[in-house]
């Protein structure tokens, strides 16, 4: 054969083939592209929902670490000063302080009670215990900025709790202040933790713990401060 006509053959088969092939389908928005897409926002909503309450639950966390860490401070400060003559808060002076104690102004009949809610009253007796924790605390409670600190994750009266309980949810927020106790000579530590307890004494130098509970009851520990 021709090799002219060959390649004309060739030549002609291609183009008929060309001209068989069938054309490809228009692109159009179908109902599966608008799912899609509507899928895909649904997913960013999610995710910027989810981002939002994780932030506002963080700066809760860290509103509650605050309070802690201004009960430290205040804690590392009145160590320097509460055993000073004339302290400003004798319910929390340190040493013989009956004669303050009892020369200080009464208090009201009524205080906030220092775990729970602010809005419902104790009654109390009219001076400090003198000497004790509880004493301390209700003076602090009255009369300084401590009456204005708020649970940050239930927006009430900041509460004090025993323990911090992982996930006990209702203990968010707490603030747990421990004492350390001296153990027996011999020991294989040197000290225990203890919960502070109202009837404490606080005549003596103290070292405690502050710590405060996440939204989950878990403990964050602030510091050990000398009292």
């Amino acid at each position: 054969m021709d090799p002219f006509s060959s390649f004309a053959l060739k030549e002609q088969a291609m183009e008929t083939s060309l001209e068989l092939k069938p054309e490809a389908p228009r692109a159009s928005f179908t109902y599966y592209d608008a799912a899609f897409l509507v899928f895909l926002v649904l997913v960013f909503c999610v995710v910027t929902w989810l981002g939002i309450f994780a932030r506002q639950e963080a700066l809760k966390t860290e509103a509650a670490k605050s309070n802690g860490e201004a009960w430290v401070t205040w804690l590392k400060y009145a160590s320097q000063e509460r055993f000073q003559a004339n302290y400003a808060y004798p319910a929390c002076a340190g040493g013989d302080t009956s004669k303050a104690i009892n020369a200080a102004p009464a208090l009201p009949a009524k205080l906030p009670l220092a775990e729970g809610n602010a809005d419902q009253p104790a009654d109390v007796a009219a001076a400090p215990a003198a000497n004790t924790w509880e004493g301390c605390l209700k003076q602090l409670l009255q009369s300084t900025s401590f009456k204005d600190m708020r649970n940050p994750f239930t927006a009430k009266a900041a509460s004090y709790v025993d323990n911090c309980v992982p996930s006990d949810t209702s203990l968010a927020g707490g603030i747990d202040i421990e004492k350390s106790v001296t153990t027996p000579p011999g020991s294989a530590v040197a000290f225990v933790k203890s919960n502070l307890m109202p009837t404490d004494s606080i005549k003596e130098k103290l070292l405690l713990t502050v710590t405060v509970c996440d939204k989950g009851g878990y403990p964050i520990k602030i510091s050990d401060v000398e009292f």
